[in-house]
């Protein structure tokens, strides 16, 4: 008798462990004020996100953190956004994905199809007293891309003299080979004021394999790692501490996006039907995706 209540015992404990276990991992993935997904870091193949096919031209994925789970911080950080990019139209415009409130942060995007590389931070226009802010952008682009053909963009914020004596500076690359850099009077990017990701493009183009680095990624790292997934140990390992977010886009059905970084900002695709309605979108999934082979 004594023994089977032993064993009753520790069935519960181990019962009750599992279901804090379990709880633990729902919130690390699905957090967030706005409805968030549990979604899983599948790979069902070489899947891409198709933007041309939202609804309402206005479709976006926003995987968040909390006050708990916080995405890692960029301000006074180097920093290196990635993603594959391919448009429909000579006139792409938009975000393809961002750390940003639209005055503080960081973004890659596309202006007519030249790639931007964007940081924001906040300035003191008047010393006061009261002192007054504003905000302060700078952004390097890069050569119009081709329409309907895959390219990789990477976007560095650096602390290097490689390719400028100022630092940091911003530095733009296209298929692995850089393209140019602009200044940014010697400032960093501001942490936004919300804790979000946002995957979104305002028309025509595909994206996959979005990648943002708390660091700066050195010419051969991005070219190292450009055309394979990253994966587990090895020369492209998604387990560094400097991967902030990774969205490999190869769910292939659903609204659900996972972050492969570790963190766990998993969201959901949504677009805009009206006033306060985010109904999710689940019908962009296309295939092949960008060039890459899958991590080994």
């Amino acid at each position: 008798m004594k023994k089977i209540r032993q064993f009753k015992g520790n069935l519960s404990l181990l019962l009750i462990l599992a279901i804090v276990v379990l709880c633990a991992g729902f919130f690390i993935v699905s957090c967030g004020n706005k409805p968030q997904r549990k979604a899983k870091d599948t790979n069902k193949g070489a899947y891409a996100i198709d933007f041309s096919k939202c609804p309402t031209n206005s479709c976006s994925a926003t995987p968040q953190g909390n006050l708990t789970t916080r995405i890692p911080d960029i301000s006074n950080h180097q920093l290196t956004l990635e993603a594959w990019v391919k448009t429909s139209v000579s006139t792409t415009t938009g975000s393809i994905f961002k750390r940003s409130d639209g005055a503080r942060g960081v973004e890659l995007a596309l202006s007519a199809n030249a790639p931007q590389f964007t940081i924001r931070h906040v300035i003191i226009t008047s010393p006061g007293p009261p002192a007054i802010t504003g905000t302060e952008a700078f952004t390097v682009s890069g050569s119009a891309l081709i329409t309907g053909l895959w390219y990789h963009i990477a976007g560095v914020l650096s602390n290097a003299d490689t390719h400028m004596a100022e630092t940091p500076h911003l530095d733009i690359y296209v298929n692995g080979a850089y393209q140019s850099s602009a200044t940014t009077n010697s400032n960093f990017a501001d942490n936004p004021s919300h804790e979000e990701v946002a995957v979104s493009f305002l028309n025509g183009a595909v994206i996959d394999e979005l990648r943002v680095w708390g660091s700066r990624r050195t010419d051969t790292e991005i070219n190292n790692c450009m055309n394979t997934e990253l994966g587990i140990g090895g020369t492209c390992d998604r387990g560094v501490p400097e991967l902030a977010a990774y969205y490999r886009l190869n769910e292939g059905e659903g609204a659900d996006v996972a972050d492969s970084s570790g963190y766990g900002f998993a969201g959901g695709f949504e677009y805009i039907r009206g006033a306060g309605d985010f109904p999710p979108w689940e019908n962009g999934w296309v295939t092949p995706g960008a060039p890459i082979s899958p991590a080994d």
